[in-house]
């Protein structure tokens, strides 16, 4: 039994608070296509393999070694694809700063003001090459995603800006979100936010936030839903709408 048990335990998926509200938010609907995109040497996608193995998984990295360090880890299973390459907002070639820390990575140089954090530092600079979202969708006939993961580093809003005509027909997008100034240009919480709930999106809520030990908020990552395909309209009263409409319910009703 304790064999059997152990077995049983390996065969778990590792849980994840988003990925378990987006199963559940999904009520049943199969999630076929995901994206991961910034997927540094794939440790997202193993948990994308793990909790939707019927599922498959372009992963896009930018950085050939790491890019190759993903593409082994996968390298048995065909329904992952890594792709060496960015996405942007237009298609060709851009300039990519290699950070002392790869997970830091970006087109965009670290802040000045931030030298003295080592995982900024940039060591190298490669030309990579970049397609929108669109782009790579048309050419390989793909027609709905149901999953975006972003993490890239302040980037979000051009590679969103480069996905006009698929952005609509995304499930949902699980996006990083910087609030304090890491990278020059980077691009907003509220821009980010903006342009999704344009293109019929919702957010859902936070995960995993960091904060500075004054209690600055620093960054966090956002689930967004489509609305086309989770709708929140209609919903039930639930949590504290319950509480408060009771409240409103229940009060004395003013004497005419």
């Amino acid at each position: 039994m304790r064999r059997f048990l152990s077995a049983f335990k390996k065969r778990q998926p590792r849980r994840v608070p988003w990925i378990d509200d987006l199963k559940r938010m999904a009520r049943g609907r199969e999630l076929r296509l995901l994206f991961d995109v910034g997927a540094n040497n794939g440790l997202t996608t193993s948990l994308f393999v793990e909790n939707f193995p019927d599922a498959s998984v372009c992963a896009f990295e930018p950085i050939p070694e790491v890019a190759d360090v993903a593409r082994t880890r996968h390298a048995s299973n065909p329904r992952v694809k890594v792709e060496c390459l960015a996405l942007d907002e237009v298609s060709g070639k851009r300039v990519f700063h290699v950070n002392s820390f790869s997970e830091t990575s970006s087109f965009l140089h670290s802040n000045e003001d931030l030298k003295e954090r080592a995982y900024l530092n940039t060591c190298r600079e490669i030309e990579v090459t970049v397609s929108s979202m669109d782009d790579y969708c048309d050419t390989r006939n793909i027609t709905s995603i149901d999953l975006l993961k972003l993490d890239v580093q302040g980037c979000e809003l051009p590679v969103l800006k480069g996905s006009t005509q698929m952005l609509r027909k995304v499930g949902a997008v699980f996006a990083e979100v910087l609030f304090v100034k890491y990278y020059e240009g980077q691009c907003s919480f509220s821009q980010v936010d903006d342009l999704l709930r344009q293109h019929g999106f919702w957010l859902y809520r936070f995960y995993d936030p960091a904060h500075a030990d004054d209690g600055r908020l620093l960054q966090s990552n956002g689930l967004w839903l489509n609305e086309a395909f989770f709708p929140q309209t209609g919903r039930p009263l639930d949590g504290w709408e319950k509480q408060l409409n009771s409240r409103v319910s229940g009060a004395a009703q003013p004497a005419r």
